[in-house]
């Protein structure tokens, strides 16, 4: 990840609260799913 310091700190909530809660991390995975799934997501 690039040093984007907005998305870095989004980053680090996102596990933050994935980490409290199960159902949330459950529910992002199916949500990127679904993005990468539409609209192939290239990742370099």
């Amino acid at each position: 990840i690039d040093g984007d310091d907005e998305t870095n700190k989004f980053v680090e909530f996102w596990f933050n609260q994935a980490q409290r809660s199960a159902r949330f991390a459950i529910a992002s995975a199916l949500f990127f799913n679904k993005l990468i799934s539409r609209g192939r997501v290239e990742t370099r």
